[in-house]
């Protein structure tokens, strides 16, 4: 119940804050509409193809960027675990609870309830920015996920909580339950934190409390001995980087959503309105 009441009233916060920041813009006149139903849809299919080939299109600071991902997943993987042993040695009641209260954040059911409420927020506020927030943050979610569950399935590496020593992996399989690498839990956290921090950049404290409640949830997967340190600092890391670039593709220089999506009822059925502005 305190777990269920902690998550509800950081729900609470998160939309409080971000419908507040926007209020001085609602007065803003809004760009014209254009409607392409088909246009919004698309715009998945266009991210994930830019997220595929963003390589070839990488500048030496984006190649410097990835270098430090992949060495700093590296340099973790070769202490994964001393530092495993040295957070089970060092862990405690505090970090215990810490972990039990921000666990939930990483929970991708958790996530997609929360990005319902800020969208339906968004809407009955009629909060252009919040529902882009929402919107781009499911979008995240979706390719964050796709890219850990594909690792997952390609890599089997065995948890801490096994025993297994760090260098152990299975290799490609469908149904092999040892799926340490990556942390479902930190990129489920960082793809829609980091999001939350872009779209309110401008809001005191937003973004710290964003990236901070990310943090922790990612270190509660050290403490609670489900992932080694390279598990955690990798998915962070891309999930990071896979956020910033969808909300760097999506910016309005008018400060508006491009996205939208309206859910119709009527004569007993339902229907999902989409729409893209150009």
């Amino acid at each position: 119940m305190k777990r269920a009441y902690f998550i509800l009233l950081l729900m609470a916060f998160l939309a409080a804050q971000c419908h507040f920041a926007f209020a001085e813009d609602a007065a803003a006149p809004k760009p014209e509409n254009t409607l392409g139903g088909m246009g919004y849809w698309k715009s998945y299919l266009d991210d994930g193809s830019n997220l595929i080939t963003s390589p070839a299109r990488w500048d030496e600071n984006d190649w410097l960027k990835a270098g430090l991902v992949v060495g700093g997943t590296g340099l973790l993987y070769v202490f994964d675990e001393r530092i495993n042993n040295w957070a089970q040695a060092n862990r405690n009641s505090t970090s215990d609870g810490v972990a039990t209260f921000v666990k939930p954040l990483g929970n991708e059911l958790v996530a997609l309830s929360a990005i319902a409420g800020l969208y339906g927020i968004g809407e009955l506020k009629e909060d252009a920015r919040m529902r882009k927030a929402a919107l781009l943050s499911f979008e995240s979610l979706i390719y964050s996920s796709a890219l850990t569950l594909g690792f997952k399935n390609a890599l089997h590496r065995h948890r801490p909580s096994t025993g297994a020593a760090y260098d152990v992996w299975d290799g490609p399989s469908l149904s092999n339950p040892n799926d340490s690498f990556p942390s479902g839990h930190a990129s489920t956290a960082f793809s829609v934190a980091t999001i939350i921090a872009r779209e309110y950049a401008d809001v005191p404290y937003l973004p710290f409390t964003a990236y901070s409640l990310a943090a922790l949830t990612a270190l509660s997967r050290i403490n609670d001995n489900d992932h080694w340190a390279s598990d955690v600092f990798f998915s962070s890391a891309s999930a990071y980087f896979i956020a910033s670039a969808i909300s760097r593709w999506h910016e309005d220089s008018a400060g508006h959503s491009r996205l939208l999506l309206l859910p119709l009822i009527g004569n007993g059925e339902a229907y999902l309105y989409a729409e893209y502005r150009f």
